[in-house]
């Protein structure tokens, strides 16, 4: 689970804006993971759109004003984004196996029927 943002605050404290950023970020990982669990792809990424943006707009100088709290949001969405994948990988291969079976169960099909006596 995802550690809360620390209330107490660093020697150079973070700016509004960023705050309300890491804060957003840790809100669109938890609901990311919780989407994955539902097998809600479509949430996924379209929550991760969201959450990459935020990402994307981090620059290093703010970055640099908390590190304990970055270091906490940072780790639990790439930890989020590891379990994520590990359950997409999961979720191909389950996908894939449905797939061999179809086709070994269509091909059954059609050697059935081109053996079939007229």
């Amino acid at each position: 689970m995802l550690a809360p943002l620390p209330d107490t605050p660093s020697p150079v404290a973070l700016t509004a804006g960023l705050a309300g950023d890491l804060r957003e970020i840790a809100a669109l990982t938890a609901r990311m993971l919780a989407a994955s669990d539902a097998d809600d792809w479509t949430l996924v990424s379209s929550l991760e759109r969201q959450r990459f943006a935020l990402l994307s707009a981090l620059t290093p100088a703010p970055l640099a004003t908390d590190t304990a709290t970055m270091e906490v949001i940072l780790r639990a969405a790439l930890e989020a984004t590891q379990r994520i994948s590990d359950r997409v990988r999961q979720c191909q291969a389950t996908a894939q196996n449905a797939l061999r079976v179809i086709r070994t169960g269509r091909q059954g099909a059609l050697t059935y029927l081109e053996n079939a006596a007229p």
